[in-house]
């Protein structure tokens, strides 16, 4: 009995779940999706019109190019060089902005 009284011990001391203000902190710390999106249009300035489409479906709407390409109703080529367009320019932003600072 003594043995089985430990092993429920070292059992409850892993499995400890945290307590209901725990759970409500961790809601409560979640940003607005309409922050999150404006925070990355800003990064959109200077990328096309498809460009910033690509960047905004990939990140907010966590789509694949395979999705962004039947949404658009355009080949999964031209979803990859909108992609490919988009990361170069923001590499060329990152690269300009890491210089001034």
């Amino acid at each position: 009995m003594l043995t089985q009284m430990s092993r429920n011990n070292q059992h409850q001391d892993k499995h400890v779940l945290p307590e209901k203000e725990f759970w409500e902190w961790i809601e409560d710390q979640g940003s607005s999706p309409f922050l999150e999106k404006e925070t990355i249009l800003t990064y959109c300035e200077g990328l096309t019109e498809k460009e910033a489409k690509w960047i905004m479906a990939s990140f907010i709407e966590q789509l694949t190019n395979m999705e962004i390409a039947e949404r658009e109703n355009v080949s999964i080529s031209a979803v990859k060089q909108w992609k490919s367009g988009a990361l170069s320019k923001l590499r060329k932003l990152k690269e300009k902005t890491a210089k001034y600072n």
